[in-house]
Order: structure tokens, then C-alpha cells, then sequence
């Protein structure tokens, strides 16, 4: 709308523009001439000058800049307070329910199996248990067994010790009956003497000299050899000789 308006008034301008031109064009040249120069009544000239239709628009007013003012607080709509609730002072405390726990009802069917469970349970447990028993005890009765063996058979040698010294004994002049010397005896597995010394003396210095000959004369004692080496070790490796001949005179 605003740009037809100002079309029309340019269009208007322009035409009168033109108009007054062809006007003053008409009237000097139909003029007669003369060599006076006659001067023309003011008559009032217009002058025409060809303007912008945005300059005859009035000026747009610079739009106002909102000042918003942080300072002061937004007026507050006042509201009415509520009715006043009145509150009873005291409230009756409510008790809880007690809560009734219903007992688990078993399955018969799982009972069963858990006590036939641990009844088989049990009865093995018994089972491993006697047979510990009765192996503790056939270890108890070997040991035993082995024990009276190795006794018996550690007489036997040592009896044939004896008698291989009692062989190869001599008497001496001094020697009396009730004569005892205590002889430490020292082995190896060949049944050869290492050692031999006198623990206990009898008294008489010709006695147990003759009973340190003996022992001495008497090796090898080569029946060891058929003893094991733990039984070696423990009974004849090294051992005490007590040399009491039978056969003295008073």
C-alpha cells in the first residue's frame, strides 16, 4: 500500500514537472521580437526539483528502547492465607498387626530321601571307620609279629657270637669263676671288627685282656651278612659284649 502511494505522488510530480517546462518553452518561443528589453512582471516562478518520494516520507520515529530495571522487585499479588487447619494435638498410636508366620509344610517325599541320605551316609562313614580300625590293628599285629621275629633272631646270632668267642677263648691262669667283663663291639655289614674296648672290667687285667683277644680271634663274624641292613644297624653294628664263661673253676 505504501509503495502504490508513493508511485502515484512521483507520477504526479513528474507530470507537473513537465508541464510548467513545456509552458515556459511556449511562451518564449511564440514571443515577438523586439530590441527593447521589456522586463517581465515578477510573476512568480516556480521552481521544480525532482526529489525522492523517500525524502518527502515523514521520518519513522527510532523505536523506544524496553528499559528493564533489575533493581526493583516485581510488585507481589498478595494472596490470601489459607484457612487455618486445626490439627489434633494427639493422635492415637495404631498398633501393628502382628504377623502370623505359617509353618513350612515339608514334603514327604523330600523328607524321606533326605533321611534315607543320611542314613547311608552314616552307615558309610561306619564302614571306613571299621576298616581303618581293623587295618590299625593288622599293622599293630604285624609289627608285633615282626618285632618277635627280629627278637628271636637277634638271639639267635648273638647266641652264635658268643659261642664263636667262647671258641676262641684262652683261659688265663688268673681267671676264677663269677669273672664278668663288659666289651663295646664295633661292626661292619662283613661282620669284620672295627673296634673293640672294655666298658666294664672284671678286675683281673689278664681276663679282660683275654676277652679282647677272643673277640678279635673270633672274626669274621661272616653270618651278619644274611641280616638285613636296617636289622644290621640297629642291633649289631655297634652293640655291648658281656663275656661270662660258664666253664671256670673256682
Amino acid at each position: 500500500m505504501v509503495a502504490a502511494d508513493r508511485y502515484d505522488y512521483l507520477v504526479a510530480t513528474s507530470a507537473s514537472v513537465v508541464l510548467h517546462a513545456a509552458l515556459l518553452v511556449a511562451i518564449l518561443f511564440f514571443a515577438p521580437a523586439t530590441s527593447e528589453i521589456r522586463q517581465l512582471p515578477d510573476r512568480g516562478i516556480v521552481l521544480a526539483q525532482l526529489v525522492s518520494l523517500e525524502d518527502l516520507m515523514p521520518p519513522e520515529p527510532a523505536p523506544q528502547q524496553r528499559i528493564i530495571d533489575l533493581t526493583q522487585a516485581p510488585p507481589v499479588a498478595e494472596v490470601a492465607p489459607p484457612d487455618r487447619i486445626e490439627m489434633p494435638t494427639e493422635q492415637a498410636e495404631v498398633e501393628p498387626e502382628p504377623v502370623v508366620e505359617e509353618p513350612e509344610v515339608e514334603d514327604p517325599v523330600d523328607t524321606a530321601t533326605a533321611e534315607a541320605e543320611a542314613q547311608a551316609e552314616r552307615e558309610r562313614e561306619e564302614l571306613l571307620q571299621r576298616q581303618a580300625d581293623l587295618a590299625a590293628q593288622l599293622n599293630a599285629e604285624m609289627g608285633a609279629l615282626e618285632d618277635i621275629e627280629n627278637q628271636q633272631t637277634v638271639m639267635s646270632y648273638a647266641a652264635w657270637i658268643s659261642e664263636r668267642v667262647g671258641n676262641s677263648w684262652s683261659r688265663p691262669p688268673s681267671a676264677r669263676s663269677g669273672m664278668i667283663v663288659k666289651l663295646r663291639v664295633n661292626l661292619v655289614p662283613t661282620g669284620r671288627v672295627v673296634s673293640v674296648d672294655v666298658v666294664e672290667s672284671s678286675g683281673d687285667e689278664a681276663f679282660d685282656r683275654s676277652a679282647l683277644q677272643a673277640v678279635r680271634k673270633a672274626e669274621p663274624y661272616t653270618r651278619l651278612t644274611e641280616l638285613s641292613p636296617e636289622l644290621f644297624d640297629e642291633q649289631f653294628r655297634q652293640f655291648v659284649f658281656i663275656f661270662n664263661p660258664q666253664d671256670l673253676r673256682l
